[in-house]
């Protein structure tokens, strides 16, 4: 095999060269998009900075395009693959790379700390699954040992949904910025890809937060009543939260300025500091 610390990038005709004589097709069913272009996966490991020795987990390496990449700069890297086709092939292609861990399994339910030790720092880049996109990075955010830092690709529409600032907030932007400090990198081309996805793809860079203010209590509770809010995005604040809590509006309303927010906005127009208050002030939420 290449030594992928040693030999140069290969070509996008190599890497489907690869994905035919591994007998792999990619999949419609799973959104299987092969990132193919190395100035793109060039640029993902500049924005990761890895140096010699750092510890990171990738998510569905595929062909393992990035893999190569991100073991020629260093990295000890722990890949999760859940393709029964691909992990194999995977598992022999770097078998003599001592820096390089398999993970056969799915990437939502694996236990981060089994994964990497309680007491060392890692960061997750990768190239993620689409359609299990937001799952994934939601469950290694709140689990806990969650990674210092995250370097992804998604979909476009979920960066930015990610990324949002306050009049463009969503419950995921919401979940995300509460554990993390959410950067919009760069967008990426379809023609990157083998097959082409009908979407455009962007990077993220998400950096892991301390709130302290937040417990897993607080954290749920906030949940609770944005999920509520949410639901009803096209309504003020202090009309879906009175109607679904079953408490007088002019009580709420009260309450909502007593803590500074404007019941009249809407939730995609409250920032994370202000759902924060939101979520301390006194409300049944049984």
């Amino acid at each position: 095999m290449e030594n992928p610390r040693d030999t140069s990038p290969l070509t996008a005709d190599a890497w489907v060269r690869r994905m035919r004589s591994w007998g792999v097709r990619p999949s419609k069913s799973k959104g299987q998009n092969f990132l193919l272009d190395h100035e793109v996966v060039a640029r993902i490991a500049d924005a990761a900075g890895i140096s010699p020795g750092d510890r990171i987990v990738e998510i569905g390496p595929g062909l393992g395009v990035l893999t190569e990449e991100l073991l020629r700069r260093g990295a000890n890297l722990t890949a999760i693959e859940l393709d029964d086709s691909l992990a194999p092939h995977l598992k022999r292609h770097f078998h003599d790379e001592p820096a390089f861990r398999l993970i056969h399994g799915d990437a939502t339910s694996v236990t981060p700390i089994d994964v990497v030790a309680s007491d060392v720092p890692f960061r997750i880049v990768a190239n993620l699954p689409y359609s299990v996109a937001t799952r994934i990075i939601r469950h290694w955010l709140e689990s806990e040992h969650p990674p210092i830092e995250l370097v992804v690709m998604v979909q476009q529409e979920v960066a930015d949904r990610m990324t949002a600032a306050a009049g463009d907030m969503s419950l995921l932007g919401l979940a995300i910025q509460l554990h993390t400090h959410a950067e919009y990198l760069f967008a990426v081309p379809s023609e990157a890809f083998h097959p082409p996805p009908k979407v455009t793809s962007a990077v993220v860079r998400l950096r892991t937060t301390n709130n302290q203010s937040m417990d897993r209590q607080a954290t749920e509770r906030l949940f609770q009543l944005a999920t509520i809010a949410f639901r009803h995005k096209r309504k003020t604040i202090a009309n879906s939260l009175s109607r679904d809590l079953e408490i007088d509006k002019a009580t709420l309303v009260d309450r909502l300025n007593d803590a500074g927010i404007d019941g009249t906005l809407r939730p995609q127009a409250l920032d994370l500091d202000t759902w924060i208050r939101l979520s301390r002030i006194e409300l049944d939420l049984t």
